[in-house]
C-alpha cells in the first residue's frame, strides 16, 4: 500500500512539473511575437521620429565677369550677397541651392588724375529657382566709386556702392513668399535595423514617398550620422499645400512608419 501512494505521488509531481515547464516555454515566446501573451499578436512598429531641424532655403551665390579688374568687384560684391543672405537666415549652399543668385559685374576706369583713381561700374543681380530655373526677378544696379589713391581701393569702394544695393534686392528678392516655395532640413532618427540593415532601401524609399506628395517639390537626402542612426533630409515644398504641416503629413504615410518628434 505504502509503495502504491509513493507511485502515485511520484507520478503527480512529474504530471505538474511538466505543466510548469510548458507554460514556462511558451510564454516567452508569446511576449517575443507580439509583447503579449496571445502569439498571434502583431510585431510592434518600428518607431522613427521626424523633427524639423532648420527652416530656410538654400542659397548659391554665382558671380561672374569679362575682365580682370571685375574680378576685385565680384569676388567683394558676392561676399557681400552671401554675408546678407545668412544675416536674413538663409544658407549658403553651393552642392544642394533651392535658390541661385547671379552677379554679372562690369567695371571700368572713369578718370584718372595722377595716382588718384575713380571706378563706375554696374551689377546685374538675378534670382532663379534651382528646382525649374524660373526667374523670380532680376535687377540692374550702377555706381560711381570714390577718387582714391589706391586703384584696388578705388575699385573696392565702387564694389561696396554696388554689393549694398544688389545685397537688399537679393535678400527681398528671395522671401518665401516671393519665391513660392518653402525649405526645411528634417531629421529622421532612425531604430538600429532600419538605419543599417535598411540603409539603401530606406533612403529610395523616403525620397520616392515624399516625392510624390502633392505640394512638395524635391526631397534629398543631405546628410547621414551613422553614429547617432540619424538622416538628414532637406525638402523644398509648398507650404500653402500642406495646410496640417510637413511633420503630420509625412506622419500619415504608412510606409515610412514615422511619427512627429514631441
Amino acid at each position: 500500500m505504502r509503495e502504491r501512494m509513493c507511485n502515485i505521488f511520484t507520478l503527480t509531481a512529474m504530471s505538474t512539473a511538466l505543466m510548469l515547464l510548458g507554460q514556462g516555454c511558451s510564454t516567452p515566446t508569446a511576449m517575443r511575437r507580439g509583447g503579449t501573451a496571445s502569439g498571434g499578436a502583431k510585431q510592434p512598429r518600428s518607431e522613427l521620429t521626424a523633427q524639423i531641424a532648420q527652416k530656410r532655403l538654400n542659397v548659391s551665390v554665382v558671380g561672374k565677369t569679362k575682365d580682370n579688374e571685375s574680378n576685385i568687384s565680384v569676388s567683394r560684391i558676392r561676399n557681400m550677397v552671401e554675408e546678407s543672405l545668412v544675416d536674413a537666415g538663409y544658407l549658403v549652399n553651393k552642392k544642394l541651392p533651392d535658390l541661385v543668385v547671379g552677379l554679372n559685374v562690369e567695371t571700368d576706369l572713369w578718370d584718372r588724375t595722377g595716382p588718384y583713381y575713380v571706378y563706375k561700374g554696374a551689377c546685374s543681380a538675378s534670382v532663379k529657382r534651382h528646382y525649374d530655373g524660373k526667374l523670380v526677378g532680376r535687377r540692374r544696379f550702377s555706381a560711381r566709386g570714390k577718387r582714391i589713391q589706391d586703384k584696388g581701393d578705388a575699385i573696392v569702394s565702387l564694389a561696396e556702392k554696388l554689393g549694398v544695393e544688389a545685397s537688399d534686392w537679393v535678400v527681398e528678392t528671395s522671401a518665401p513668399a516671393k519665391v513660392g516655395v518653402a525649405a526645411v532640413d528634417l531629421v529622421i532618427e532612425h531604430s538600429w535595423y532600419n538605419f543599417f540593415k535598411k540603409q539603401p532601401e530606406y533612403v529610395d524609399t523616403f525620397i520616392q514617398a515624399l516625392e510624390k506628395v502633392d505640394g512638395i517639390i524635391s526631397c534629398r537626402l543631405a546628410t547621414e550620422d551613422h553614429d547617432g542612426k540619424r538622416r538628414v533630409f532637406h525638402v523644398v515644398y509648398v507650404e500653402d499645400k500642406i495646410p496640417e504641416g510637413l511633420l503630420n503629413r509625412i506622419a500619415s504615410i504608412e510606409e515610412l512608419d514615422i511619427k512627429p518628434a514631441h
